[in-house]
């Protein structure tokens, strides 16, 4: 009998050594938005030396003596969640528009209250994947029949290597990290000719690809049909394609994707002209280049929409009509 009290008040004296973590910010019910001011602003650097395509930072912060871990998952019960390391501020970036999560600060034994706040529903969804320009979520985008391509299924980019002096350096280990870990990359599609494998994901395929009206050659229409190939696999998601800079290769199969699944016009003109923010350059929808590409799908489908004229041409590459609805139940819902 003694040894069992004895082993109650022990029990109670290490219960009563825990201490609630006091978090401070943000709220509980906060909204919080991980679109940066420059880019609110639509800011264009004319020097070409600035990247304003990487998402602001958001600080969770707590107030406490050691140094806990904070915890954020979308489900109460934390199963899953994601741990951020690093004193008592960390920034966080990269999680879902429109999504609501949870957040705690724990360490070990002590714990904080749980706090809840949603994710603001920007477009788009830029992610912060260190010394990787223009990396952005297809997802989020509206067609006009009122359906939205999903988050976390198509990514889009620059590459991960050095390639020219306004990009000097490599990926790094923590944008890998969150490349594959956060964002589970599973297919890789390297438009470029000569690209080769850097980050060590399950599915790497390169696909040479052109930009813009030079995709209406037979050559490239192969390759077409080979891309839409690997994108008709749902083993294959979440997939990241990207060229160099992610602007001009990336930027021409973007639009043949997002005007497949059935973008309005503009929003498909607006989504090109967002690699403004990148460090590739100035790209405008009243560019002749630009202009003559659109014009072309003409040809295919004379007196069509857009998205009529595109998914007869991606029928003359061999992407059938059941594919292209195969491929709107995969990305759209």
């Amino acid at each position: 009998m003694k040894s069992f009290l004895f082993l109650l008040v022990l029990l109670f004296a290490a219960g009563c050594c825990c201490k609630e973590i006091p978090l401070i910010e943000p709220a509980d019910n906060a909204s919080i938005s991980f679109v940066s001011q420059a880019q609110k602003a639509f800011t264009i650097d004319k020097s070409g030396t600035a990247d304003f395509t990487f998402p602001r930072t958001v600080p969770f912060t707590y107030q406490y003596d050691g140094t806990a871990e904070v915890q954020i998952s979308t489900d109460k019960n934390f199963s899953n969640p994601q741990i951020f390391t690093g004193g008592k501020t960390v920034q966080i970036s990269n999680l879902v528009p429109g999504q609501k999560y949870y957040w705690r600060a724990v360490d070990g034994t002590n714990n904080s209250s749980i706090r809840t706040f949603t994710v603001a529903k920007d477009h788009p969804r830029w992610l912060n994947v260190p010394k990787v320009t223009n990396f952005r979520d297809l997802g989020g985008l509206k067609t006009i029949d009122g359906k939205m391509i999903r988050y976390n299924m198509l990514f889009r980019g620059g590459q991960f290597e050095k390639w020219h002096k306004r990009h000097p350096t490599m990926i790094t280990p923590e944008g890998q990290k969150i490349f594959l870990e956060t964002l589970k990359i599973q297919t890789e599609i390297d438009l470029r000719n000569n690209g080769t494998k850097i980050i060590p994901v399950p599915n790497y395929q390169r696909v040479g690809l052109i930009a813009y009206s030079r995709i209406f050659t037979p050559k490239y229409m192969e390759r077409i049909k080979q891309i839409f190939d690997i994108l008709a696999k749902q083993e294959n998601y979440p997939v990241y394609f990207h060229c160099q800079g992610g602007a001009d290769r990336t930027g021409t199969l973007a639009f043949l994707i997002e005007a497949m699944l059935g973008l309005k016009y503009n929003d498909l003109a607006a989504n090109y002209e967002l690699s403004n923010y990148s460090i590739s350059g100035k790209r405008f929808r009243t560019a002749p280049r630009w202009q003559e590409f659109v014009k072309g799908f003409e040809k295919f489908a004379p007196g069509k929409s857009i998205n009529e004229q595109v998914a007869a041409y991606l029928r003359q590459c061999g992407v059938t009509d059941d594919a292209q609805q195969h491929l709107k139940k995969l990305l759209l819902k």
